[in-house]
Protein backbone atom coordinates (compact mmCIF):
# COMPACT_ATOMS: atom_id res chain seq x y z
CA UNK A 1 0.00 0.00 0.00
CA UNK A 2 1.16 3.04 -0.78
CA UNK A 3 2.27 5.79 1.88
CA UNK A 4 -0.64 7.40 3.21
CA UNK A 5 -1.00 11.07 3.41
CA UNK A 6 -4.23 13.96 4.11
CA UNK A 7 -7.16 13.75 6.30
CA UNK A 8 -8.58 10.36 7.41
CA UNK A 9 -11.49 10.74 9.42
CA UNK A 10 -11.99 8.90 12.26
CA UNK A 11 -15.33 7.77 11.11
CA UNK A 12 -18.24 8.01 13.83
CA UNK A 13 -19.79 4.14 14.59
CA UNK A 14 -23.80 5.04 13.75
CA UNK A 15 -25.45 2.89 15.94
CA UNK A 16 -29.61 2.74 17.10
CA UNK A 17 -31.32 2.56 20.37
CA UNK A 18 -29.87 -1.14 20.96
CA UNK A 19 -26.84 0.22 19.67
CA UNK A 20 -26.39 -2.27 16.74
CA UNK A 21 -25.08 -0.59 13.33
CA UNK A 22 -27.47 1.45 12.26
CA UNK A 23 -26.40 0.36 8.10
CA UNK A 24 -28.12 3.28 6.26
CA UNK A 25 -26.85 6.56 8.10
CA UNK A 26 -22.76 4.47 8.27
CA UNK A 27 -23.39 4.15 4.61
CA UNK A 28 -24.90 7.70 3.71
CA UNK A 29 -21.68 9.48 6.31
CA UNK A 30 -18.78 6.87 4.32
CA UNK A 31 -20.19 8.28 0.77
CA UNK A 32 -20.55 12.14 2.42
CA UNK A 33 -16.86 11.77 3.69
CA UNK A 34 -15.80 9.64 0.02
CA UNK A 35 -17.39 12.75 -2.22
CA UNK A 36 -15.70 15.36 -0.07
CA UNK A 37 -12.19 14.48 -0.83
CA UNK A 38 -10.80 12.75 2.66
CA UNK A 39 -7.72 10.51 1.46
CA UNK A 40 -8.68 7.87 3.87
CA UNK A 41 -11.13 5.95 6.81
CA UNK A 42 -9.95 5.30 10.05
CA UNK A 43 -12.32 2.79 11.90
CA UNK A 44 -12.44 1.66 15.36
CA UNK A 45 -10.62 4.13 16.73
CA UNK A 46 -11.47 6.44 19.44
CA UNK A 47 -14.04 8.28 18.11
CA UNK A 48 -15.48 5.11 16.50
CA UNK A 49 -16.40 4.25 19.96
CA UNK A 50 -14.48 1.11 19.76
CA UNK A 51 -14.37 0.11 23.24
CA UNK A 52 -18.09 0.11 23.62
CA UNK A 53 -19.00 -1.86 20.60
CA UNK A 54 -19.80 -5.41 20.67
CA UNK A 55 -17.42 -7.44 18.75
CA UNK A 56 -20.15 -8.63 16.27
CA UNK A 57 -20.77 -4.89 15.79
CA UNK A 58 -17.65 -3.66 15.54
CA UNK A 59 -16.98 -6.89 12.69
CA UNK A 60 -20.04 -5.35 10.94
CA UNK A 61 -18.52 -1.67 10.89
CA UNK A 62 -15.15 -3.06 9.05
CA UNK A 63 -17.79 -5.31 6.33
CA UNK A 64 -19.88 -2.42 5.78
CA UNK A 65 -16.44 -0.48 5.18
CA UNK A 66 -14.86 -2.29 2.99
CA UNK A 67 -18.24 -3.29 0.64
CA UNK A 68 -19.24 0.37 0.31
CA UNK A 69 -15.44 2.04 -0.47
CA UNK A 70 -14.68 -0.80 -2.87
CA UNK A 71 -10.95 -0.32 -2.84
CA UNK A 72 -11.38 3.51 -3.43
CA UNK A 73 -10.27 4.89 0.01
CA UNK A 74 -7.62 2.77 2.23
CA UNK A 75 -9.51 1.85 5.64
CA UNK A 76 -7.19 1.34 8.82
CA UNK A 77 -9.19 -0.63 11.40
CA UNK A 78 -8.40 0.34 15.13
CA UNK A 79 -7.91 -2.79 16.68
CA UNK A 80 -6.34 -1.80 19.99
CA UNK A 81 -7.78 -4.01 23.40
CA UNK A 82 -6.39 -5.21 27.09
CA UNK A 83 -3.94 -7.91 25.81
CA UNK A 84 -1.80 -8.89 22.88
CA UNK A 85 -3.68 -12.38 22.36
CA UNK A 86 -6.89 -10.02 22.05
CA UNK A 87 -5.24 -7.57 19.64
CA UNK A 88 -3.74 -9.93 17.20
CA UNK A 89 -7.75 -11.56 17.28
CA UNK A 90 -8.82 -8.43 16.30
CA UNK A 91 -6.28 -7.85 13.78
CA UNK A 92 -6.60 -10.89 12.18
CA UNK A 93 -10.27 -10.67 11.96
CA UNK A 94 -9.68 -6.53 10.40
CA UNK A 95 -7.11 -8.18 7.72
CA UNK A 96 -9.36 -10.82 6.82
CA UNK A 97 -12.57 -8.77 6.23
CA UNK A 98 -9.99 -6.61 4.00
CA UNK A 99 -8.90 -4.10 5.91
CA UNK A 100 -5.99 -1.98 4.21
CA UNK A 101 -4.10 -1.48 7.33
CA UNK A 102 -4.27 -1.55 11.46
CA UNK A 103 -3.71 0.67 14.48
CA UNK A 104 -2.28 -1.33 17.50
CA UNK A 105 -2.05 0.30 20.77
CA UNK A 106 -0.37 -0.91 23.81
CA UNK A 107 -2.33 -2.69 25.77
CA UNK A 108 -4.99 -0.98 28.05
CA UNK A 109 -5.93 -1.13 31.52
CA UNK A 110 -2.94 -2.84 33.22
CA UNK A 111 0.28 -0.60 32.75
CA UNK A 112 2.92 -1.97 31.02
CA UNK A 113 6.99 -1.18 30.78
CA UNK A 114 8.68 -0.16 28.07
CA UNK A 115 9.91 -3.94 27.47
CA UNK A 116 6.50 -5.45 27.55
CA UNK A 117 4.93 -2.97 25.23
CA UNK A 118 7.75 -3.60 22.86
CA UNK A 119 7.12 -7.48 22.71
CA UNK A 120 3.45 -6.44 22.43
CA UNK A 121 3.79 -4.48 19.10
CA UNK A 122 6.20 -7.19 17.99
CA UNK A 123 3.95 -9.68 18.76
CA UNK A 124 1.04 -7.92 16.77
CA UNK A 125 2.71 -6.77 13.42
CA UNK A 126 4.09 -10.54 13.14
CA UNK A 127 0.51 -11.83 13.07
CA UNK A 128 -0.80 -9.68 10.18
CA UNK A 129 0.66 -9.29 6.94
CA UNK A 130 -0.91 -5.73 6.00
CA UNK A 131 0.73 -2.33 7.25
CA UNK A 132 0.08 -1.35 10.87
CA UNK A 133 -0.07 1.95 12.35
CA UNK A 134 1.19 2.84 15.96
CA UNK A 135 -1.29 4.44 17.71
CA UNK A 136 0.10 6.72 20.44
CA UNK A 137 -2.34 8.02 23.44
CA UNK A 138 -1.41 7.83 26.25
CA UNK A 139 -4.54 9.60 27.72
CA UNK A 140 -5.90 6.30 27.98
CA UNK A 141 -3.55 3.62 27.68
CA UNK A 142 -1.54 5.26 30.43
CA UNK A 143 1.74 4.44 28.35
CA UNK A 144 3.36 7.35 26.56
CA UNK A 145 5.41 6.16 23.55
CA UNK A 146 8.83 8.19 23.32
CA UNK A 147 10.47 8.53 20.34
CA UNK A 148 12.99 5.80 21.20
CA UNK A 149 10.53 3.41 21.03
CA UNK A 150 8.44 4.41 18.40
CA UNK A 151 12.50 4.26 16.19
CA UNK A 152 12.34 1.02 17.43
CA UNK A 153 8.79 -0.07 17.10
CA UNK A 154 9.31 1.31 13.27
CA UNK A 155 11.58 -1.64 12.15
CA UNK A 156 9.03 -4.36 13.06
CA UNK A 157 7.36 -6.15 10.36
CA UNK A 158 4.74 -4.25 8.23
CA UNK A 159 5.15 -0.95 10.48
CA UNK A 160 4.21 2.06 8.31
CA UNK A 161 3.94 4.54 10.81
CA UNK A 162 2.00 6.21 13.49
CA UNK A 163 -1.22 8.21 14.52
CA UNK A 164 -0.12 10.00 17.55
CA UNK A 165 -2.20 11.41 19.70
CA UNK A 166 -0.11 12.42 22.39
CA UNK A 167 -1.20 16.22 21.79
CA UNK A 168 2.39 17.34 22.80
CA UNK A 169 3.48 19.28 20.69
CA UNK A 170 7.47 18.85 21.79
CA UNK A 171 6.85 15.09 20.87
CA UNK A 172 5.36 15.72 17.77
CA UNK A 173 8.57 17.49 16.59
CA UNK A 174 10.69 15.00 17.58
CA UNK A 175 9.00 12.32 15.73
CA UNK A 176 9.28 14.90 12.73
CA UNK A 177 13.07 14.80 13.18
CA UNK A 178 13.36 11.24 14.13
CA UNK A 179 11.57 10.48 10.61
CA UNK A 180 12.64 13.47 8.46
CA UNK A 181 13.93 12.13 4.69
CA UNK A 182 11.76 8.40 5.25
CA UNK A 183 9.42 8.06 2.53
CA UNK A 184 8.33 5.19 4.12
CA UNK A 185 6.86 5.79 7.44
CA UNK A 186 3.80 8.15 7.84
CA UNK A 187 3.47 10.27 10.82
CA UNK A 188 -0.61 11.12 11.02
CA UNK A 189 -1.68 13.86 13.69
CA UNK A 190 -4.58 13.07 16.01
CA UNK A 191 -4.92 16.28 18.00
CA UNK A 192 -6.90 18.68 16.06
CA UNK A 193 -5.47 21.54 17.76
CA UNK A 194 -1.68 20.35 16.43
CA UNK A 195 -2.70 19.01 12.93
CA UNK A 196 -2.04 22.23 10.93
CA UNK A 197 0.75 23.15 12.09
CA UNK A 198 2.26 19.64 11.77
CA UNK A 199 1.21 19.20 8.42
CA UNK A 200 2.93 22.46 7.48
CA UNK A 201 6.15 21.32 9.19
CA UNK A 202 6.21 18.06 7.57
CA UNK A 203 3.53 15.78 8.99
CA UNK A 204 1.96 13.82 6.58
CA UNK A 205 -2.02 13.88 7.50
CA UNK A 206 -3.96 14.30 10.33
CA UNK A 207 -7.11 11.63 11.80
CA UNK A 208 -9.72 14.52 13.20
CA UNK A 209 -12.75 13.73 14.32
CA UNK A 210 -14.35 17.29 13.31
CA UNK A 211 -13.71 16.05 9.80
CA UNK A 212 -16.88 13.67 9.95
CA UNK A 213 -18.93 17.10 10.53
CA UNK A 214 -17.01 19.26 7.93
CA UNK A 215 -15.11 17.39 5.76
CA UNK A 216 -14.69 19.68 2.92
CA UNK A 217 -13.28 21.90 5.61
CA UNK A 218 -10.70 19.65 6.53
CA UNK A 219 -9.60 18.70 3.26
CA UNK A 220 -8.79 22.31 2.32
CA UNK A 221 -7.25 22.81 5.91
CA UNK A 222 -4.92 19.95 4.58
CA UNK A 223 -4.29 20.95 1.36
CA UNK A 224 -3.42 24.89 2.54
CA UNK A 225 -0.88 23.32 5.02
CA UNK A 226 0.62 21.06 2.81
CA UNK A 227 1.22 23.64 0.15
CA UNK A 228 2.63 25.84 2.91
CA UNK A 229 -0.76 28.42 1.95
CA UNK A 230 -0.20 30.38 5.55
CA UNK A 231 -2.73 33.09 4.95
CA UNK A 232 -5.34 30.71 3.98
CA UNK A 233 -4.13 27.95 6.52
CA UNK A 234 -4.99 30.40 9.24
CA UNK A 235 -8.75 31.74 8.18
CA UNK A 236 -9.49 27.92 7.51
CA UNK A 237 -8.29 27.23 11.17
CA UNK A 238 -9.97 29.93 12.52
CA UNK A 239 -13.39 28.61 11.33
CA UNK A 240 -12.22 25.06 12.46
CA UNK A 241 -11.65 26.53 15.80
CA UNK A 242 -15.14 27.94 15.80
CA UNK A 243 -16.61 24.84 14.86
CA UNK A 244 -14.62 22.94 17.23
CA UNK A 245 -16.97 24.54 20.16
CA UNK A 246 -19.14 21.91 20.07
CA UNK A 247 -17.41 19.63 21.76
CA UNK A 248 -17.93 22.05 24.87
CA UNK A 249 -21.69 21.80 24.71
CA UNK A 250 -21.33 18.01 26.35
CA UNK A 251 -19.72 14.46 25.84
CA UNK A 252 -17.78 15.24 23.24
CA UNK A 253 -18.99 12.32 21.15
CA UNK A 254 -22.26 12.92 21.88
CA UNK A 255 -21.95 15.78 20.19
CA UNK A 256 -20.38 14.85 17.18
CA UNK A 257 -23.02 13.01 16.65
CA UNK A 258 -25.87 15.31 17.43
CA UNK A 259 -24.40 17.62 15.02
CA UNK A 260 -24.24 15.13 12.55
CA UNK A 261 -27.42 13.94 13.15
CA UNK A 262 -28.56 18.06 12.37
CA UNK A 263 -26.62 17.91 8.80
CA UNK A 264 -29.39 15.19 8.25
CA UNK A 265 -27.24 11.85 9.00
CA UNK A 266 -27.98 9.17 11.80
CA UNK A 267 -29.72 9.58 15.35
CA UNK A 268 -27.13 11.41 17.37
CA UNK A 269 -27.34 8.18 19.35
CA UNK A 270 -23.79 7.54 21.53
CA UNK A 271 -22.93 4.27 23.04
CA UNK A 272 -23.93 3.73 26.55
CA UNK A 273 -22.80 5.12 29.27
CA UNK A 274 -22.43 8.55 27.08
CA UNK A 275 -24.11 11.03 28.66
CA UNK A 276 -27.00 12.41 25.78
CA UNK A 277 -26.36 16.18 24.91
CA UNK A 278 -28.68 18.34 26.76
CA UNK A 279 -31.45 20.46 24.79
CA UNK A 280 -29.50 23.48 25.94
CA UNK A 281 -26.08 21.58 24.33
CA UNK A 282 -28.08 20.99 21.39
CA UNK A 283 -29.64 24.69 20.81
CA UNK A 284 -25.90 25.64 20.90
CA UNK A 285 -24.51 22.65 18.55
CA UNK A 286 -27.30 24.25 16.29
CA UNK A 287 -26.31 27.90 16.36
CA UNK A 288 -22.62 26.93 15.83
CA UNK A 289 -23.58 24.61 12.45
CA UNK A 290 -25.81 27.43 11.67
CA UNK A 291 -22.44 30.61 12.11
CA UNK A 292 -21.01 28.44 9.78
CA UNK A 293 -23.46 27.94 7.15
CA UNK A 294 -23.15 24.02 7.39
CA UNK A 295 -26.97 23.68 8.37
CA UNK A 296 -28.71 22.15 5.11
CA UNK A 297 -31.01 24.70 3.30
CA UNK A 298 -34.95 24.65 4.77
CA UNK A 299 -35.83 25.64 1.44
Amino acid sequence: MPKIRGILPPVLTLVDDDERIDEGALVKLLHSLYDAGVHGLYFLGSAGEFVSLRNCERRRAIEIAVREMKGRLPIIVGTMDTSTMRTIDNARMAEDLGADAIAVTAPTYYTHNRVEVLRHFELVTRSVSIPVYIYNIPQTTKVMLDVESICKISTFDNVAGIKDSSGKWSHVLELLHAFDGNNDFSILVGDESLAGIAILMGADGAVMAIANIAPRLVVQYYEAAASQEVDKLKALHAKLSSLARIYECGAPISCLKVALSMLGIGSGKACEPMAPVSEEGRRKIAEILSELQLLPSKN
